[in-house]
């Protein structure tokens, strides 16, 4: 009786662990480009509920300084991880500057610390605007 009940929890077990492992979200690592116009694309699924949402930002009504830390954003953030981390991170000015230092120092970042700064630059613009879309903030309110 004791073999067959061994037997049992070991299907039992086998059982619910592919259970787990099907209901885990596929980890592949996203490897965005950047085109002409500043826009990022990937055809890789996400890795977690962090990288659900908008994987891009259409930068054509940004300044032309912005625009062009938008690349420099897509091209280094891209290379470790989808763009949607970021886009859809709320974050404030100080702690997008303590983020991006810790991203500088994982091994193989490849972020220099002028790409770090330029970095800096579109996500505080961008948060910015973000943020002042946001119901209840004095410049998303229509004056009536």
């Amino acid at each position: 009786m004791n073999g067959k009940l061994a037997l049992l929890y070991v299907g039992v077990a086998v059982g619910l662990a592919g259970l787990v492992v099907s209901l885990i979200p596929d980890v592949a690592v996203a490897r965005d480009t950047v085109g002409e116009a500043g826009i990022v694309s990937s055809e890789t699924v996400r890795t977690n509920d962090r990288d659900r949402g908008p994987n891009s930002v259409d930068v054509s009504a940004y300044p032309a300084e912005i625009q062009a830390a938008y690349k420099v954003f897509a091209a280094s953030c891209g290379r470790c991880h989808p763009l949607a981390r970021a886009i859809n991170t709320d974050l404030t000015a100080e702690n997008w500057k303590a983020y991006i230092k810790k991203m500088m120092n994982k091994p193989g970042s490849g972020i220099s610390p002028d790409q770090g700064k330029t970095i800096y630059r579109f996500l505080k613009y961008y948060q910015a605007r973000k943020d002042a879309k946001k119901p209840g903030t004095r410049s998303s309110r229509r004056a009536g």
